[in-house]
């Protein structure tokens, strides 16, 4: 007797690609960088100012230059917890829905590299039948 398919087993021999909606929780942690980086109070408590470009080549690159200053600035974000309280938790509830995403990417990778392995050698089986019928 065969046993039942998990949802997870389901979804995963269902579809060959990563539904988008298993993407969106590596997207949140992005988003809340993002929203962090726009906060000049930060920049102001770490730096002593905010990152400005006068020069057009110069604000091509600000949005870069913000995250990459915000990123070792965060603990003076997170120090003020009460005020930004929905970007943290925006960022953790992103790395806590990732995390199971993570898994189920692998078990999907691992499915179907087998699936795909399978196929191969039974093309390869008929490759060679093929060959052994013409030289027959």
């Amino acid at each position: 007797m065969r046993r039942h398919l998990t949802n997870s087993e389901r979804a995963i021999r269902g579809s060959r690609g990563i539904p988008i909606w298993r993407l969106i929780p590596f997207a949140l942690p992005i988003i809340a960088i993002f929203i962090m980086s726009s906060d000049d109070q930060i920049f102001l408590q770490c730096v002593g100012k905010a990152p400005e470009f006068t020069s057009a080549s110069g604000a091509k690159y600000v949005a870069f230059v913000r995250v990459l200053i915000s990123i070792p600035c965060s603990p003076y974000y997170i120090r003020d917890f009460a005020q930004h309280w929905l970007v943290i938790a925006l960022f953790l509830v992103g790395i806590a829905l990732a995390i199971p995403q993570i898994l189920w990417m692998r078990q999907h990778k691992a499915y179907w590299d087998t699936v795909r392995e399978k196929e191969k050698l039974k093309r390869a089986e008929k490759a060679a039948a093929k060959v052994d019928d013409k030289s027959a």
